[in-house]
């Protein structure tokens, strides 16, 4: 059984890191179109977007351990949470490559100017891929948690 749990907390943190990795390919694919159509950034929209990055790296690890925590409780069990976090993360990542290919399409030379293409940008990211990455952390996690000890006497 341990030798379960502790395969469970190994590709959890697999597909957190995986979730981490797949947010900074869009942040970036925006950030290189702008350098590419102007000399310099401004210094708010790397702030912005690496801003973004860092605190959607820490979210999806509280959800990760919250999901451990409440996963150990009697009574709070998902059905399937690894596949389903699984799926879900699949899906996540999804989202971030074509955000990136809508990025990389619409390219610099959008009509569109940068500032409000990046709060744009960060619109669409945090009120549709952060979600699903935020459950898929959870299940994960749900899905690493030690099992519940059985009543005693049973």
């Amino acid at each position: 059984m341990e030798q379960r749990t502790l395969y469970a907390r190994r590709t959890g943190a697999a597909v957190l890191g995986l979730l981490v990795a797949t947010n900074l390919v869009p942040w970036l694919g925006l950030l290189a179109g702008e350098m590419a159509a102007s000399d310099a950034l401004a210094l708010w929209e790397l702030a912005v977007a690496f801003g973004a990055y860092v605190v959607s790296a820490a979210l999806l690890l509280a959800a990760w351990l919250l999901g451990r925590l409440r996963g150990a409780a009697a009574g709070t069990r998902i059905a399937r949470p690894r596949l389903l976090g699984l799926k879900l993360a699949i899906l996540a990542g999804a989202l971030n490559l074509l955000l990136a290919a809508v990025v990389l399409l619409l390219g610099p030379g959008a009509s569109v100017d940068p500032g409000v293409r990046l709060r744009l940008f960060a619109v669409v990211w945090i009120s549709l891929v952060l979600p699903v990455e935020l459950l898929a952390a959870y299940c994960k996690g749900h899905a690493s948690a030690p099992a519940a000890a059985a009543p005693a006497g049973r």
